[in-house]
C-alpha cells in the first residue's frame, strides 16, 4: 500500500484510514487491542493459578467454585471470544 500501514479491525473499531507514520499506526492498533488482550491475559494467569492449587482444602475449594461458577464463567468466556466488531461499542 502507498502512504503507509493500514489499520485493521480493532477492539470494535474499523479504522480504515492510512497513517503515513508506521510508528503511529502499530501504537493505535495496540491501544485499540490493548484492553480486550489483557482481560484475556489476565483470565488466562488466574486459570493456570486455579489448576496448580495444591493440597485437599485448595483443591476442594477450587472444584467448588468451578462447580458453581464454571458455567456462568464459560458463557462470559464464551461470548468475549465470539467477539463481533458490527456489534461492539
Amino acid at each position: 500500500m502507498a502512504g503507509g500501514l493500514r489499520v485493521g479491525i480493532a477492539g470494535g473499531h474499523a479504522a480504515s484510514r492510512e497513517n503515513a507514520n508506521p510508528i503511529a499506526a502499530l501504537r493505535e492498533y495496540e491501544s485499540l487491542r490493548r484492553k480486550r488482550a489483557e482481560k484475556f491475559v489476565t483470565r488466562s494467569r488466574a486459570l493456570a493459578t486455579m489448576a496448580l492449587v495444591r493440597g485437599p482444602v485448595m483443591v476442594s475449594a477450587r472444584n467448588t467454585f468451578m462447580r458453581v461458577m464454571g458455567g456462568t464463567a464459560y458463557k462470559r468466556h464464551s461470548a468475549d471470544m465470539a467477539y463481533d466488531v458490527s456489534t461492539a461499542a
